[in-house]
Protein backbone atom coordinates (compact mmCIF):
# COMPACT_ATOMS: atom_id res chain seq x y z
CA UNK A 1 0.00 0.00 0.00
CA UNK A 2 2.11 3.38 -1.28
CA UNK A 3 2.77 5.36 1.50
CA UNK A 4 1.96 2.91 4.30
CA UNK A 5 3.89 0.75 5.60
CA UNK A 6 3.50 -3.12 4.78
CA UNK A 7 1.39 -5.39 7.30
CA UNK A 8 3.18 -8.05 9.46
CA UNK A 9 6.64 -6.43 8.86
CA UNK A 10 9.42 -8.35 6.93
CA UNK A 11 10.71 -12.06 7.03
CA UNK A 12 8.15 -14.87 6.59
CA UNK A 13 5.27 -13.52 8.01
CA UNK A 14 5.54 -10.60 5.45
CA UNK A 15 6.27 -12.87 2.50
CA UNK A 16 2.91 -15.05 3.40
CA UNK A 17 0.71 -12.23 3.08
CA UNK A 18 2.39 -11.10 -0.06
CA UNK A 19 -1.10 -12.14 -2.61
CA UNK A 20 -3.28 -10.46 0.42
CA UNK A 21 -1.46 -7.37 0.35
CA UNK A 22 -1.91 -7.54 -3.55
CA UNK A 23 -5.40 -8.07 -3.36
CA UNK A 24 -5.74 -4.92 -0.70
CA UNK A 25 -3.68 -3.12 -3.48
CA UNK A 26 -6.09 -3.89 -5.81
CA UNK A 27 -9.29 -3.17 -4.25
CA UNK A 28 -7.50 0.20 -3.09
CA UNK A 29 -7.06 1.18 -6.77
CA UNK A 30 -10.99 0.22 -7.80
CA UNK A 31 -11.82 2.40 -5.13
CA UNK A 32 -10.03 5.63 -6.93
CA UNK A 33 -11.19 4.24 -10.33
CA UNK A 34 -14.61 3.35 -9.46
CA UNK A 35 -15.33 5.68 -7.03
CA UNK A 36 -13.22 8.69 -7.18
CA UNK A 37 -11.94 7.95 -3.70
CA UNK A 38 -9.91 10.77 -2.18
CA UNK A 39 -6.32 10.31 -0.91
CA UNK A 40 -7.93 10.84 2.57
CA UNK A 41 -10.34 7.59 2.18
CA UNK A 42 -7.70 5.85 0.35
CA UNK A 43 -5.15 6.18 3.41
CA UNK A 44 -8.09 5.40 5.96
CA UNK A 45 -9.15 2.13 3.98
CA UNK A 46 -5.18 1.26 3.68
CA UNK A 47 -4.96 1.60 7.72
CA UNK A 48 -7.67 -0.36 8.57
CA UNK A 49 -6.88 -3.38 5.86
CA UNK A 50 -3.32 -3.25 7.35
CA UNK A 51 -4.47 -3.52 10.74
CA UNK A 52 -6.11 -6.08 9.63
CA UNK A 53 -3.79 -8.45 7.82
CA UNK A 54 -1.61 -7.99 11.29
CA UNK A 55 -3.94 -9.51 12.88
CA UNK A 56 -4.49 -12.21 10.27
CA UNK A 57 -0.93 -12.30 10.01
CA UNK A 58 -0.54 -12.87 13.68
CA UNK A 59 -3.42 -15.81 13.70
CA UNK A 60 -1.01 -17.82 10.85
CA UNK A 61 -3.47 -16.78 8.23
CA UNK A 62 -2.05 -17.12 4.88
CA UNK A 63 -5.14 -17.41 2.17
CA UNK A 64 -8.89 -14.92 2.53
CA UNK A 65 -10.24 -18.81 2.78
CA UNK A 66 -9.53 -18.71 6.14
CA UNK A 67 -11.06 -15.88 7.24
CA UNK A 68 -14.97 -17.17 8.10
CA UNK A 69 -17.15 -15.36 10.28
CA UNK A 70 -15.87 -16.71 13.73
CA UNK A 71 -12.34 -14.97 12.92
CA UNK A 72 -13.69 -11.73 11.49
CA UNK A 73 -15.90 -11.45 14.43
CA UNK A 74 -13.20 -12.25 16.94
CA UNK A 75 -11.39 -9.63 15.43
CA UNK A 76 -13.93 -7.25 15.46
CA UNK A 77 -14.05 -8.42 19.48
CA UNK A 78 -10.36 -7.94 20.19
CA UNK A 79 -11.23 -4.83 18.61
CA UNK A 80 -13.47 -3.02 20.72
CA UNK A 81 -11.71 -3.75 23.94
CA UNK A 82 -9.19 -1.22 22.94
CA UNK A 83 -10.51 1.41 20.31
CA UNK A 84 -13.76 3.27 20.22
CA UNK A 85 -17.20 2.05 18.72
CA UNK A 86 -17.00 4.33 16.04
CA UNK A 87 -13.24 2.82 15.01
CA UNK A 88 -14.39 -0.37 15.03
CA UNK A 89 -17.79 1.13 12.95
CA UNK A 90 -15.08 2.43 10.51
CA UNK A 91 -12.95 -0.31 10.23
CA UNK A 92 -15.82 -2.89 10.08
CA UNK A 93 -17.21 -0.98 6.93
CA UNK A 94 -13.99 -1.06 5.35
CA UNK A 95 -13.29 -5.00 5.89
CA UNK A 96 -16.88 -5.51 4.50
CA UNK A 97 -16.21 -2.98 1.32
CA UNK A 98 -12.89 -5.32 1.03
CA UNK A 99 -15.15 -8.40 1.36
CA UNK A 100 -17.12 -7.20 -1.34
CA UNK A 101 -14.22 -6.71 -3.71
CA UNK A 102 -13.31 -10.31 -2.84
CA UNK A 103 -16.40 -11.86 -3.78
CA UNK A 104 -16.68 -10.00 -6.70
CA UNK A 105 -13.52 -10.81 -8.05
CA UNK A 106 -13.52 -14.65 -7.44
CA UNK A 107 -11.09 -14.75 -4.33
CA UNK A 108 -13.68 -15.46 -1.56
CA UNK A 109 -17.36 -17.45 -1.94
CA UNK A 110 -18.79 -14.84 0.39
CA UNK A 111 -18.59 -12.22 2.09
CA UNK A 112 -17.58 -12.88 6.69
CA UNK A 113 -18.14 -9.60 7.55
CA UNK A 114 -21.53 -8.97 5.80
CA UNK A 115 -24.09 -9.80 8.69
CA UNK A 116 -21.41 -8.36 11.69
CA UNK A 117 -21.68 -5.55 13.73
CA UNK A 118 -19.71 -3.35 15.80
CA UNK A 119 -19.48 -4.93 18.88
CA UNK A 120 -21.17 -2.77 21.76
CA UNK A 121 -18.48 -1.86 24.51
CA UNK A 122 -19.08 -1.88 28.26
CA UNK A 123 -19.92 1.47 29.39
CA UNK A 124 -18.11 3.39 31.92
CA UNK A 125 -19.82 4.36 35.25
CA UNK A 126 -20.13 8.12 35.72
CA UNK A 127 -17.70 9.28 38.63
CA UNK A 128 -19.78 10.02 41.82
CA UNK A 129 -18.56 11.81 44.99
CA UNK A 130 -17.82 10.24 48.13
CA UNK A 131 -20.45 11.02 51.50
CA UNK A 132 -17.57 13.81 52.75
CA UNK A 133 -17.55 15.81 49.37
CA UNK A 134 -21.52 16.13 49.33
CA UNK A 135 -21.56 17.69 52.56
CA UNK A 136 -18.57 19.86 52.03
CA UNK A 137 -20.61 20.72 48.37
CA UNK A 138 -24.28 21.07 50.27
CA UNK A 139 -22.19 23.35 52.94
CA UNK A 140 -20.11 25.47 50.95
CA UNK A 141 -22.77 28.99 50.04
CA UNK A 142 -23.10 31.32 52.85
CA UNK A 143 -26.60 31.04 54.08
CA UNK A 144 -26.34 34.42 55.43
CA UNK A 145 -26.91 35.98 52.08
CA UNK A 146 -29.36 35.62 49.56
CA UNK A 147 -27.43 34.52 46.89
CA UNK A 148 -26.13 31.78 49.50
CA UNK A 149 -29.43 30.23 50.19
CA UNK A 150 -30.39 30.30 46.64
CA UNK A 151 -27.49 28.33 46.02
CA UNK A 152 -28.02 26.09 48.72
CA UNK A 153 -31.41 25.29 48.09
CA UNK A 154 -30.54 24.45 44.32
CA UNK A 155 -28.02 22.32 45.83
CA UNK A 156 -30.35 20.59 48.09
CA UNK A 157 -33.02 19.84 45.45
CA UNK A 158 -29.79 18.59 42.80
CA UNK A 159 -28.70 16.06 45.69
CA UNK A 160 -32.79 15.20 46.67
CA UNK A 161 -34.23 14.97 43.60
CA UNK A 162 -31.78 14.05 40.76
CA UNK A 163 -33.46 16.71 38.55
CA UNK A 164 -30.49 17.49 35.69
CA UNK A 165 -28.84 21.07 36.32
CA UNK A 166 -30.99 22.41 32.74
CA UNK A 167 -34.18 20.99 35.01
CA UNK A 168 -33.61 23.02 37.97
CA UNK A 169 -32.47 26.14 36.07
CA UNK A 170 -36.10 26.10 34.32
CA UNK A 171 -38.26 25.55 37.46
CA UNK A 172 -40.53 28.72 38.40
CA UNK A 173 -40.95 29.64 42.03
CA UNK A 174 -44.91 27.85 41.60
CA UNK A 175 -43.21 24.96 40.71
CA UNK A 176 -41.25 24.20 44.14
CA UNK A 177 -41.67 23.60 47.40
CA UNK A 178 -39.05 23.35 50.62
CA UNK A 179 -39.60 22.73 54.22
CA UNK A 180 -37.31 24.27 56.32
CA UNK A 181 -36.24 23.58 59.64
CA UNK A 182 -33.59 25.78 61.03
CA UNK A 183 -30.22 25.76 58.93
CA UNK A 184 -31.40 21.95 57.79
CA UNK A 185 -33.10 22.32 54.22
CA UNK A 186 -35.52 19.17 53.75
CA UNK A 187 -36.35 18.92 49.74
CA UNK A 188 -39.81 17.03 49.41
CA UNK A 189 -40.51 15.80 46.24
CA UNK A 190 -43.83 15.83 44.69
CA UNK A 191 -45.53 14.17 41.61
CA UNK A 192 -46.86 17.46 40.25
CA UNK A 193 -48.25 17.22 36.75
CA UNK A 194 -45.39 17.36 34.45
CA UNK A 195 -42.99 15.87 36.49
CA UNK A 196 -42.32 19.25 38.70
CA UNK A 197 -40.37 19.37 41.96
CA UNK A 198 -41.83 21.78 45.01
CA UNK A 199 -38.89 24.35 46.29
CA UNK A 200 -41.24 27.19 47.04
CA UNK A 201 -40.74 28.39 50.63
CA UNK A 202 -36.97 28.76 50.55
CA UNK A 203 -36.75 30.14 47.07
CA UNK A 204 -39.54 32.83 48.27
CA UNK A 205 -37.36 33.82 51.29
CA UNK A 206 -34.69 34.86 48.83
CA UNK A 207 -36.35 36.81 46.39
CA UNK A 208 -38.57 38.33 49.22
CA UNK A 209 -41.98 39.96 48.55
CA UNK A 210 -43.05 40.99 44.74
CA UNK A 211 -43.42 44.49 44.14
CA UNK A 212 -46.70 45.96 43.56
CA UNK A 213 -47.29 48.49 40.81
CA UNK A 214 -48.15 51.57 41.97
Amino acid sequence: MQGHRDPAGAGARGRALRPLLLDVRGFLRVLRAERGASSHTLAAYARDAAHFLDFLAAEGVTGWSQVDVARARRYLVRLATSRSRATVARRLSALRSLFRFLVRTGRVPANPFRGLRAPRRGRRLPNYLSPAQVRALLEAPDTATPLGLRDRALLELLYGSGLRLREALALRLTELHVLVFGAVFVVVVLALPGGLVDLLGVLRRVRGPRPQPA
